[in-house]
């Protein structure tokens, strides 16, 4: 155990506060162990690690003071994140924190699961990100800035947990845009809602030039000039932002535009300033 150097004195200039000590703990050359203690030893923020044979984290211990959760963390034999799973101080399962993860021969990640939700990567000859798809239903997770007594999404009780935050599983997803409406209520019974808008579409492909150029994400299209230096984005109907470079490969003008209803370009024009 290694402890910082401590004084009993003042944090800082007129302050009656007495300062924290930070602990770092190690087994022979690995860190095993980290907490923020106040001056009677209580931890206010600290985690706790065990180790495989390889020194790779298989076990967290998350203690915030007035609550801790764990976290079972699994690899392949190569050190490849393959599983995370954490469960709260009184055996209750986080549900935003139970993932899968399958790799290809490769090792690009294939497939990711939480929950009911999946998703599958595919990629090219070049390893590069061609094709995501979704399937099953979403878990969505927040947090709040003091304890609440219930929380719903879209109508379904969330779970809470001890670190003031929560989440709710099992919702539906559109293909495109979708909707969230989150209510929650304090111990007094003050309600606070919270809307939110997201497009998340079920398939998403991506495009590459012939040097590995991102040239569409399935929204945005990107050029490139022969220097493989990014000319231009757009949406098409909606804006384009074009970037000019010096000799010195510099970004010195970018001209950003919304595109009006008679189909032409228009829009503001910025120039750098000359460095000094």
């Amino acid at each position: 155990m290694r402890l910082p150097k401590h004084s009993d004195k003042f944090c800082g200039k007129q302050s009656m506060k007495i300062c924290p000590l930070e602990v770092e703990v190690y087994t022979p050359a690995r860190l095993t162990g980290t907490a923020l203690n106040n001056y009677w030893g209580h931890t206010l923020d600290g985690s706790g690690y065990t180790l495989d044979a390889l020194g790779l984290r298989t076990n967290l211990v998350r203690n915030l003071g007035l609550t801790t959760n764990t976290v079972n963390i699994g690899f392949d034999n190569v050190g490849q994140l393959t599983s995370w799973s954490a469960r709260e101080s009184g055996g209750a399962w986080r549900l935003n924190e139970q993932l899968g993860l399958i790799y290809d021969p490769a090792h690009n990640l294939h497939s990711r699961n939480n929950g009911g939700l999946s998703q599958v990567f595919a990629t090219d000859a070049a390893n590069q990100l061609t094709n995501v798809t979704r399937s099953g239903t979403f878990t969505m997770s927040g947090a709040t800035p003091a304890p609440a007594a219930s929380i719903t999404m879209n109508g379904q009780p969330a779970q809470l947990y001890g670190d003031d935050t929560y989440a709710a599983t099992n919702l539906s997803l559109a293909n495109g845009a979708n909707s969230f409406t989150n209510v929650g209520q304090n111990l007094y019974g003050v309600r606070a809602t919270n809307l939110l808008a997201v497009n998340l579409p079920a398939t998403v492909s991506l495009a590459y030039d012939n040097n590995g150029n991102l040239t569409n994400d399935g929204t945005r299209s990107f050029g490139y000039d022969c220097e493989n230096q990014l000319t231009n984005v757009y949406v098409s109907g909606l804006w384009r932002s074009d970037f000019v470079y010096d000799g010195l490969n510099r970004r010195r003008i970018e001209q950003d535009y919304i595109w009006s209803s008679t189909s032409e370009f228009m829009g503001r024009f910025f120039r750098l300033r000359e460095p000094a």
